[in-house]
């Protein structure tokens, strides 16, 4: 987070852990639930041309978002960070998903 985003982060739980579907078939996905500990966010030019926090009510401005990460994204803000479920609309279905109570 650091690095691309100029902030540091406090990992509270793991939210999920997905392997991923072409075109990245044999990439899993480990999303951490985390809170702001410190910084400001900061693009860095080069694997993140943009940095912020949003709203929830900010999203639908920001253009494309893969459909996973959007996916989470609802859920997280929607204040479902616990016990995630495959079943609950996720875009890539449920085979491998797992999910953790924080």
């Amino acid at each position: 987070m650091l690095e691309e985003a100029g902030i540091t982060a406090r990992v509270t739980g793991l939210l999920a852990v997905q392997p991923l579907p072409e075109p990245w078939a044999g990439t899993i996905a480990i999303v951490f639930l985390c809170n702001h500990a410190s910084g400001t966010p900061t693009p860095d030019g080069v694997e993140t041309d943009q940095a912020r926090y949003l709203a929830a009510s900010d999203l639908s401005g920001v253009g494309a978002i893969e459909p996973w990460c959007g996916w989470l994204v609802e859920r997280v803000l929607a204040g479902h960070t616990d016990g995630l479920l495959s079943v609950d609309g996720n875009p890539f279905g449920s085979e491998g998903f797992i999910a953790q109570a924080v």
